[in-house]
């Protein structure tokens, strides 16, 4: 599939473990309930409003991607890597599980729709001067527990009822964000 135009293909219930969509165009495409596990994403950038709901993407490697307005309710990425991954504008839910996910590089969460995301031992390894930006995210009850936010920045986030527990957070930027009811016990 790697180079390949997608752009608006049904892939529902698809079996496409080890694939490699690196450079495809998967605009408008369906992939809810796909087994995309271990799937190699090189340069994509092309997924505007694509479906990837209740996917596995377990041990999937995200490289120098841009994946804009995409859905990912009920997806997993257990044990999943990003370097230099842009999420913007895209859906996650409170099924939609990242535990053991590693971001590098720089990151974007800008504007996604993430109430309830729950990343448990998540860890974030941006290099100084970049750092994983939320700004003006829904983390309704998001989980970041045990997660090293580094130089996060969280400004304007709707954040109110997120945990926190244990995250190291020291140079996280929460300008004018909603914590309310949040938690950052150590």
């Amino acid at each position: 599939l790697q180079g390949s135009l997608l752009l608006g293909a049904d892939f529902t219930g698809a079996k496409m473990a080890t694939a490699d969509v690196s450079g495809a165009k998967m605009d408008w495409s369906i992939f809810r309930g796909a087994d995309m596990s271990r799937t190699n994403w090189l340069r994509c950038d092309s997924t505007m409003d694509a479906v990837f709901d209740h996917v596995n993407l377990d041990f999937a490697d995200i490289k120098f991607s841009k994946i804009l307005s995409a859905s990912f309710k009920g997806a997993s990425f257990r044990e999943a890597s990003f370097t230099d991954a842009i999420l913007d504008s895209c859906q996650f839910d409170g099924e939609t599980t990242m535990s053991g996910t590693t971001f590098s590089g720089d990151l974007s969460f800008q504007f996604v729709q993430a109430g309830g995301l729950q990343f448990d031992r998540v860890a974030f390894k941006q290099l100084p001067g970049s750092g994983a930006s939320f700004k003006g995210s829904n983390l309704t009850n998001a989980r970041f527990v045990n997660a090293f936010l580094g130089e996060a920045d969280f400004g304007e986030a709707l954040a109110p009822g997120s945990d926190f527990t244990g995250a190291e957070a020291t140079k996280a930027d929460f300008i004018k964000a909603d914590l309310r009811g949040a938690s950052f016990r150590s």
